[in-house]
């Protein structure tokens, strides 16, 4: 097997440089043994055709010394399906909230701006509560785990 340590991997989102057996984006990531996730990049095939993937790069100690582990997922199909379920969220006729198990907003549509007046990023990370009367805020919480 080949050693990885000071290889530059090229991609079409730009370099991951490889220095002593991990992936170096920033101090950091520099922690021996740290599994690291590359932020999505594009990628190009040999035939020029260009596609988005995740990588996750793990340190590995071996006999001949550290080398790096890289599992390079194509993400293309789950980036067309997200995409849809934004076009199907976006063109509903309905109001629509998704809040995450402690009640944080995530994913709100257009007709939530335009039926309570916030606009999108004042209603996001903010809790749900925010959009109900006052008199009900304090015990909606409750709600959440049944």
């Amino acid at each position: 097997m080949q050693s990885l340590a000071h290889h530059h991997h090229r991609g079409f989102g730009g370099d991951v440089d490889l220095r002593d057996g991990a992936a170096v984006f920033g101090a950091e990531n520099r922690s021996p043994g740290r599994v690291m996730h590359v932020p999505q990049r594009l990628h190009r095939r040999r035939d020029g055709r260009v596609f988005p993937v995740e990588i996750s790069l793990s340190p590995l100690e071996t006999d001949e010394g550290k080398l790096v582990v890289s599992a390079i997922r194509n993400i293309g199909g789950r980036k067309k399906a997200e995409q849809k379920f934004r076009d199907l969220l976006e063109s509903a006729p309905d109001a629509i909230v998704i809040v995450d198990p402690e009640g944080a907003i995530m994913i709100v549509n257009t007709q939530m701006e335009k039926l309570f007046g916030y606009s999108r990023a004042e209603m996001l990370g903010h809790k749900v509560e925010m959009l109900l009367p006052e008199r009900f805020q304090g015990h909606h919480h409750a709600h959440r785990n049944h």
